[in-house]
């Protein structure tokens, strides 16, 4: 397998050939059909968004945090009244993505 321009070539043999290989291998196959196989590794949409977004706070957010903390966007932004005492949903997102801290 680790050799490159090597060519491989199927060959369909039915079962009814009689060829004794083939029908022993046939054979191991249907038994193997009828074997249950749990599902490995299988997870819902939503646990897998949550896993995926907790990976990311924990990775990200904290230097998003670092890098913005002296950004005057980001202060001027809080001075708006509005915007502090939790009125404003654009303060909501800044605490969901804990670019503030806490809701006023």
């Amino acid at each position: 397998m680790h050799e490159e321009y090597k060519t491989i070539t199927l060959q369909w043999i039915p079962f009814h050939c009689s060829i004794p290989g083939n029908e022993k291998a046939n054979g191991m196959a249907k038994k193997c059909c009828f074997v249950y196989q749990a599902p490995y590794n299988l997870s819902m949409y939503e646990s897998a968004s949550t896993m995926i977004n907790q990976m990311l706070k924990i990775t990200h957010m904290s230097s998003l945090k670092e890098r913005t903390k002296e950004k005057p966007q980001r202060s001027g932004i809080l001075k708006f009244q509005d915007l502090t005492n939790g009125r404003d949903c654009l303060f909501a997102h800044f605490c969901r993505f804990r670019t503030v801290d806490s809701l006023a």
